[in-house]
């Protein structure tokens, strides 16, 4: 599995973030393709206002995703209300060891 988590900085005006956010934004995000999962909350700092994550298949599917019209009509939506920043983080998973 592989993970892009976007972390947004705290906007000036939250209840315009949030709306569009919620109205335009996750719709735009879920109709990428090869997505498998897309969760996202309320983060406890103000360079993370709201983390999202975004789950793939693999690090191809991801590139695949943002490369895509979807993902980049998502990607042309942030200047819409992520005028006080995004920050991207592209995280494979490490598969879970079992212990004896």
């Amino acid at each position: 599995m592989f993970d892009v988590f976007a972390s947004y900085a705290r906007p000036a005006d939250e209840t315009a973030f949030a709306s569009h956010y919620r109205a335009v934004h996750v719709p735009l995000t879920q109709a990428m393709p090869g997505l498998l999962e897309f969760t996202w909350g309320l983060g406890d700092r103000p360079e993370s206002h709201v983390v999202a994550r975004m789950t793939f298949r693999d690090e191809e599917s991801a590139d695949a995703a943002f490369a895509s019209p979807e993902g980049a009509a998502a990607a042309g939506d942030l200047a819409s209300f992520a005028g006080a920043g995004v920050h991207l983080v592209r995280v494979p998973r490490e598969p879970l060891t079992p212990t004896a």
